[in-house]
């Protein structure tokens, strides 16, 4: 496959808004619904002719790009029809991220859990995070959008103390003119190695009073009134990005993800959303048969999702100390190697039997996101040591790409 291959379809792509429905042309730099203030997420509006293929095509077609040549399709964008397929091959930016390894677990470890798992280490891409992914897509859309307005200035703003503003600086440098990056920091609350990846990119950084929310208004207000590009995970562009984990895991496993559990880190939901979309368009294109079970994971002193879901289902809540007793206070009550990949390296991806239940790491939350039905919302779990998770029969499915 050379670069002659790069694929003739285009699609065409809109914002939606979640919280109204309304629709805005994907032409111009929108963050957030003018009408009412929700957040967005992208379709493609031409996704029904993807159809005309078979199941079985798309899956040739995917397999064979893995042996490609040209640079636009190496990374993410393998699976060009499914992201942004408005991208002309000049677009695409390339540092080498996706396509990461998914790693069995050590005998050890399997041993101790009970049952065959691996992690997607996502902790080599090319900032050592997952944000990667969505930078790749969303500085491909700023290049494709600054030569189609012909602007010559465009300056791309995040608030962040880690992983986006590394990736980000990272990405703007690459690209450089017209783009120029700029990092806002909470002032005295990061060190300086968080500070050496964006500057040793290159990036503007300053420091503003407050803490991040503080930072994060400033820039919601820049991207609001000024050609400034948002790039913290408002920008719906990177969740499309992050779609590609979902396509990857899914060609690992020889598009074969019906015994599949996954446990991603919810955060504010971004990637899990995103991570939910990709399944869902496969399924829709008969690409893969069935969906996995994507299972988020919070933080048991950060855990606004589950705490919303328990609400609903009258969960009652229950101290760490209360439920392990026999660890005295102030112990971490987290089974060790069962922690949800943050900064570091990636999401743990479980292959299970039907029949087998699913350990967890204790201390989380978790919401179910595989999806059966639609209309009922997740049913959230709290997962312990030694406790198998519940078969699929007293599950509560999601309604909706990911539980946004």
């Amino acid at each position: 496959m050379c670069q002659s291959d790069f694929p003739a379809y285009r699609g065409q792509m809109e914002y939606v808004c979640l919280h109204c429905g309304q629709r805005y042309p994907g032409d111009s730099l929108l963050y957030t619904c003018p009408s009412c203030g929700g957040v967005f997420l992208l379709e493609n509006t031409k996704f029904d002719e993807l159809k005309q293929r078979s199941g079985a095509e798309w899956r040739e077609i995917f397999d064979r790009r893995a042996s490609t040549r040209s640079t636009a399709l190496r990374g993410i964008f393998r699976y060009y029809e499914l992201l942004a397929p408005l991208l002309d091959e000049e677009d695409i930016v390339y540092l080498g991220e996706g396509l990461t390894p998914i790693v069995e677990a050590a005998p050890a470890l399997r041993d101790r859990v009970g049952v065959p798992f691996a992690y997607k280490n996502d902790g080599q891409n090319p900032s050592a995070s997952f944000k990667d992914r969505g930078m790749a897509c969303a500085f491909s859309y700023l290049k494709w959008l600054c030569r189609r307005h012909q602007w010559d200035e465009v300056l791309t703003v995040c608030a962040s103390t880690g992983d986006t503003s590394a990736a980000a600086a990272l990405y703007a440098s690459y690209v450089g003119a017209p783009l120029k990056s700029v990092v806002l920091l909470p002032h005295g609350k990061v060190t300086p190695q968080q500070l050496s990846q964006p500057l040793g990119s290159g990036a503007t950084v300053l420091e503003l009073p407050g803490v991040f929310d503080d930072c994060m208004k400033v820039v919601e207000h820049l991207a609001e009134n000024y050609r400034v590009a948002l790039l913290n995970s408002k920008n719906s562009w990177r969740i499309l990005g992050q779609e590609s984990y979902a396509y990857e895991v899914a060609q690992w496993y020889g598009w074969d993800v019906s015994g599949l559990c996954i446990f991603v880190p919810i955060g504010n939901a971004g990637n899990i959303t995103a991570v939910m979309s990709g399944f869902l368009k496969m399924l829709e294109l008969g690409i893969i048969t069935s969906l996995p079970r994507v299972f988020g994971v919070q933080s048991e002193h950060a855990d606004p999702v589950y705490s919303y879901y328990a609400a609903r289902w009258k969960i009652p809540r229950v101290a760490a100390r209360d439920r392990h007793p026999q660890r005295g206070p102030g112990r971490h009550d987290r089974q060790p190697g069962l922690l949800p990949a943050r900064a570091a390296p990636g999401r743990e991806v479980h292959r299970k039997g039907r029949r087998k239940g699913l350990p967890g790491g204790a201390g989380d939350r978790t919401a179910d996101h595989g999806r059966h039905d639609r209309g009922q919302p997740p049913r959230p779990h709290r997962l312990h040591p030694g406790r198998r998770m519940p078969g699929r029969s007293g599950q509560r499915p999601c309604a909706g790409p990911g539980g946004r």
